[in-house]
């Protein structure tokens, strides 16, 4: 290669010889530098700047780049107009400075076109010209180029670009775009640890210092290798040389994976404490991790307290409108939302905007319901929150039918009339995704409208689902049914009046019965008896339910499975006392 005619700069034959000096040894670099090889003497200055294999040399670094800028390599004239401006190997010469810039740019350097961009007539023109120019090389096969339209992405957090970018820098190994490529499959609903962990070691091996840390996170939980903890605080200790912050956020992680709490909340308390700074994902990787764990922490304990302050200002330095990972503007957008702080409103309906963006299901559905409503500040456009609710429908987020129903039952002044049709099909769409809300909703409209099969199967599915309404709803369907039998109808008004004293449904269906005569006498007095028993049971919010009844049911009734059901998960103390009074389902359970 040393004796080679020296390649046209742009032409694939440049980026090739570019490639091929991105990761020689010093060795190499010095032996083609010497040669007079431009690019193999812009890659040894960059060594000498870095004291990768070597130690730092500012005035080495400034040598070699005036070779290259001699030799007309725009990248070198670019690089020596830099040190001339921060005076870095050389005396400070502004003049100089400006003029190998202006030099680059003429040779076509996208770096010195960028910088001189603002400076043009029609700067947005320049700069895209610029944009194409780093675009060309880099499909061409530039490193440089590639990465720096790899960090220009990641940095404004344009999620394709990234995609992007880094797949061709993966390609052409530039060890920043394996560190990427890594947190990007990390950030899948369903990532391949195994991808991840080889990214990460390919960057390692590189000695870039990201790449240590997230080996060493993989090797610490056993993320896509087998789990060896040794190893991984070894290279926390490599990656300490050069990015010490970086290292002490794994180790946090590392604290807790060991179940040292008390180390790893004092040693998330202490990055706090360093100055600002510190790569803004880390700081969403870390709210992130520390909204992960607090429901393993005690409930109500000063450490779950500590630590949901502890996630929000993580979160709050993660720069959350440009982060490229959904869960950290949606996260921070629920907890300034819960906040109940309206003067922090107006931050949380452009988090949830972001996180839509990015395709979080529950950012998707908040979005939309913002929108819908116009809440916090954000214009009012029922059109949009509609088709964002259902986009978050097709995204399985049942929450998001549920509350289209509630929009079509109700309708909204001056924007949308009522449509029960519409209602059921949304009700439908959140019931086939497991909503027991939903399935008793539509079982009160079928029943409503004299279609007591379709109720009836609503009910019964509510009821699979362990919901205790879904079993008041059956036995109402046991009561007012023509098919039944004079002792299922029994059962079913037995079942209703035990419930009544801590249900608002059960007490709710008698209200209805009595109403209108089924299964019971009419009886005006005693529906309106029952109803205010509802209202009230609503008012007092969920009752605890209420004790077995004394004598044991009979196997196969409604009661029966109740009390079994009821048993489940009671304390010692409640199973004994049933299975005293000879309750075989306490037996068994006991």
């Amino acid at each position: 290669l040393a004796v080679a005619p020296l390649p046209v700069y742009g032409t694939e034959a440049f980026f090739l010889e570019k490639q091929r000096y991105w990761d020689a040894s010093l060795r190499e670099l010095e032996s083609a530098a010497l040669a007079g090889r431009p690019l193999a003497m812009v890659r040894l200055a960059s060594r000498y700047a870095e004291g990768r294999e070597t130690r730092p040399d500012p005035a080495k670094s400034f040598e070699w780049l005036e070779r290259a800028a001699e030799a007309r390599d725009p990248e070198g004239m670019f690089y020596l107009s830099t040190f001339l401006r921060l005076g870095k190997g050389c005396s400070k010469d502004l003049a100089a400075s400006q003029a190998w810039l202006e030099r680059a740019a003429e040779a076509g350097s996208p770096v010195a076109l960028m910088r001189l961009a603002p400076r043009k007539a029609d700067s947005a023109k320049a700069r895209e010209e610029a944009l194409a120019t780093f675009e060309r090389n880099a499909l061409l096969g530039d490193p440089m180029a590639t990465l720096r339209l790899l960090k220009s992405s990641w940095s404004e957090g344009e999620l394709e670009g990234v995609k992007r970018w880094s797949e061709k820098g993966v390609e052409l190994e530039v060890h920043e775009a394996y560190v990427i490529a890594a947190y990007l499959e990390r950030m899948k609903p369903e990532p391949d640890f195994r991808r991840c962990a080889a990214l990460f070691k390919r960057a390692a091996d590189l000695k870039n210092s990201e790449g240590l840390c997230g080996l060493a996170r993989c090797l610490a939980l056993g993320l896509g290798l087998p789990a060896d903890r040794r190893r991984a605080e070894s290279l926390l200790h490599e990656a300490d040389a050069t990015d010490r912050l970086g290292a002490d956020f794994e180790r946090v992680r590392l604290a807790w994976a060991e179940g040292r709490e008390r180390d790893w909340l004092s040693g998330i308390e202490a990055l706090f404490k360093r100055p600002e700074g510190g790569l803004a994902h880390r700081w969403g990787d870390l709210g992130l991790h520390v909204i992960d764990t607090i429901p393993r922490l005690e409930a109500g304990s000063e450490t779950r307290e500590r630590c949901w302050a502890l996630a929000y200002r993580a979160l709050d330095r993660a720069e959350p409108l440009r982060s490229l990972n959904a869960r950290v503007p949606f996260n921070l957008g629920a907890l300034l939302g819960t906040r109940g702080d309206p003067k922090l409103l107006p931050r949380v309906g452009p988090l949830y905007e972001r996180a839509a963006s990015l395709g979080h299901p529950m950012g998707v559905l908040w979005w939309g319901k913002w929108n819908a409503e116009g809440t916090g500040g954000t214009p009012r456009n029922v059109a949009q929150g509609l088709v964002l609710l259902r986009r978050a429908g097709e995204l399985k987020v049942a929450g998001a039918w549920e509350q289209l129903a509630a929009y079509y039952q109700a309708g909204i002044k001056g924007e949308l009339a009522p449509d029960e049709d519409l209602t059921i099909q949304c009700l439908e769409r959140a019931g086939a995704l497991e909503s027991v809300h939903s399935l008793l909703g539509l079982s009160t409209i079928h029943f409503r409208r004299g279609e007591l099969a379709k109720g009836l199967a609503c009910a019964r599915r509510a009821r699979d689902l362990g919901s205790e309404a879904g079993w008041v709803d059956c036995a109402l369907y046991q009561v007012v049914s023509e098919g039944s039998t004079p002792a299922q109808v029994e059962e079913g008004l037995q079942f209703l009046f035990v419930r009544q004293e801590s249900s608002a449904r059960a007490s709710s269906v008698l209200a209805k019965l009595y109403q209108e005569g089924r299964g019971v006498p009419k009886d005006a007095a005693k529906a309106q008896l029952h109803l205010a028993r509802s209202r009230a049971l609503e008012q007092e919010g969920p009752q605890p339910p209420r004790s077995v009844s004394i004598s044991p049911p009979r196997y196969g009734t409604l009661e029966f499975f109740y009390a079994k059901r009821r048993f489940m998960n009671a304390p010692l103390a409640e199973l004994q006392a049933a299975a005293a009074a000879g309750h075989s389902a306490a037996m068994t359970r006991l």
